[in-house]
């Protein structure tokens, strides 16, 4: 893992370990009051914003990569991976609908086709619509997103070659979830994500090249390869539960 990748990771850390503080202290219940005609029928007072954290499971299928590796990543990324992930989000509502914004990292483990197993990262940052169906404390909703998506922990994938591997690009994103209000300002809930990654590989530097063939960790072929640019798409099944905070 980076440093960089580290920085991020301790960053999404301290925020998680914030919004879990302010949900045990904003657990005490608000004064119920009717919304304006009378038009919002659940129990609860009109909700402005909302901040949430979630911890879960993640799996990324990357096969595409594997089927382009002629062109993208020569056996270097994995064909997939599963492990653990964790997110923050927030933003505003306008009774059932929401705007925000939601990051998650994924740690990953998977098989690349020629280096074995590698543990890696999986980053994303997206802009989310949401709908909601306010039952009283149940709340079934609807996201859909679009975003920004980097792997990260590729910075040793290849001996000699400095800075590793850059592979991003963009997620776009849909997911179902439910949450029960146990009071009117702290909810848990539970989510299911799938994503589209449509990922880019930028061409790597022939001086880098020429230390990572120096050192035999590639052949004249492979880095002919690297040397180019590289795209592919692939898919991410990501499961959640987590607490907000209602404001």
């Amino acid at each position: 893992m980076t440093n960089w990748d580290s920085r991020r990771l301790a960053l999404l850390s301290g925020v998680l370990s914030g919004v879990l503080a302010a949900s045990f202290v904003l657990v005490t219940p608000r004064t119920a009051s009717a919304a304006p005609g009378g038009g919002y029928t659940s129990d609860r007072p009109l909700e402005w914003a909302w901040i949430n954290a979630e911890t879960g499971f993640s799996a990324a299928n990357l096969r595409t990569f594997t089927a382009n590796s002629e062109t993208l990543a020569v056996g270097i990324v994995p064909t997939s991976g599963i492990g653990p992930t964790a997110g923050v989000g927030l933003g505003v509502r306008f009774v059932f609908i929401t705007l925000g914004l939601r990051g998650r990292v994924a740690s990953l483990t998977g098989d690349t086709p020629t280096r074995g197993s590698r543990a890696w990262q999986l980053w994303t940052l997206a802009a989310e619509l949401g709908i909601r169906i306010p039952l009283k404390r149940v709340e079934p909703y609807f996201t859909f997103g679009v975003g920004y998506a980097s792997i990260g922990g590729f910075g040793d994938a290849l001996d000699g070659l400095k800075g590793g591997l850059d592979v991003s690009g963009a997620s776009l994103r849909v997911g179902f979830g439910v949450d029960y209000y146990l009071t009117d300002t702290f909810s848990i809930g539970a989510n299911l994500t799938t994503e589209a990654l449509i990922m880019a590989r930028k061409g790597v530097s022939l001086g880098s090249l020429a230390e990572a063939k120096s050192v035999g960790t590639i052949d004249e072929a492979q880095a002919r390869i690297l040397e180019a640019n590289g795209s592919s798409v692939g898919t991410m099944l990501t499961i959640t539960l987590g607490a907000g905070v209602h404001f």
